[in-house]
């Protein structure tokens, strides 16, 4: 799980320097812009705590850290769209969401019930 925790960390300071690096607010943004530009950055924030809660192994990471990498996937691919990618961002994002949806990972956080076996007769 550290593994997974520590890419969350990165994915999470990456949209965060990718935001700073773009120019927070340029003067010339668009307001939708600005809206998706602070939304990558509160995701991001909730991202990092996201990070804290899979090292912890507490149930409530799973979900949301599915969720925030989502988010961020597509707030990234929105900048992609509009000519500001940012590549590790995307690449980590998906690399956690398949990580997360392995079936130890699952279990490990009480998402997958181990099925009792029945006897063939």
């Amino acid at each position: 799980m550290t593994a997974i925790a520590v890419i969350q960390a990165i994915t999470s300071v990456s949209a965060i320097a990718g935001w700073w690096r773009s120019g927070p607010f340029d003067a010339g943004m668009r307001d939708s812009a600005v809206y998706l530009s602070s939304l990558a950055v509160l995701v991001a924030v909730i991202g990092l705590i996201v990070a804290g809660g899979l090292l912890s192994m507490v149930r409530w990471a799973w979900p949301l850290a599915l969720f925030v990498l989502s988010v961020q996937l597509a707030v990234g691919l929105w900048a992609y769209y509009h000519g500001h990618p940012n590549y590790i961002t995307l690449a980590l994002g998906v690399v956690a969401i398949f990580y997360l949806n392995w079936r130890d990972v699952r279990r490990a956080f009480g998402y997958l019930k181990v099925r009792e076996s029945t006897p063939i007769e």
